[in-house]
């Protein structure tokens, strides 16, 4: 089992050098795993880890839940955080509404496909 809580920590640590005022949730059993408010505007994190440095692989299971709750509060900005091996890339929800309708369970994101946290700060 990997140790999710270091990526958590890093990315709210990242956030915050940023202007951030970022919280892990602690034992994190619902759809995120850090929560950031900049300019009072609150952001949603989803906190995924890979080795692999170009493509990770995500259940519709998971991605479901993460659009659902957008859809619901469609004001609020909503990522999947995923560390890729050497640095952070963000998936806004509304990106993966179209990959819900694959055959397959299983979702292959590309890294290039996500933005950088300097982009998420003009989102």
């Amino acid at each position: 089992m990997k140790d999710y809580r270091k990526y958590e920590r890093e990315l709210r640590n990242l956030l915050n050098e940023k202007g951030f005022n970022g919280f892990r949730v602690a034992g994190s059993f619902g759809e995120f795993d850090v929560i950031a408010f900049r300019n009072g505007i609150p952001y949603l994190f989803q906190v995924k880890t890979t080795k692999n440095d170009k493509v990770i692989r995500i259940s519709k299971f998971e991605l479901r839940k993460i659009i659902n709750f957008y859809l619901r509060h469609n004001t609020l900005k909503v990522f999947l955080a995923v560390k890729f091996r050497r640095d952070w890339r963000f998936y806004h929800a509304f990106q993966f509404k179209g990959f819900l309708t694959f055959p397959t369970q299983t979702i292959e994101i590309r890294k290039n496909a996500g933005l950088t946290l300097e982009q998420i700060l003009n989102f």
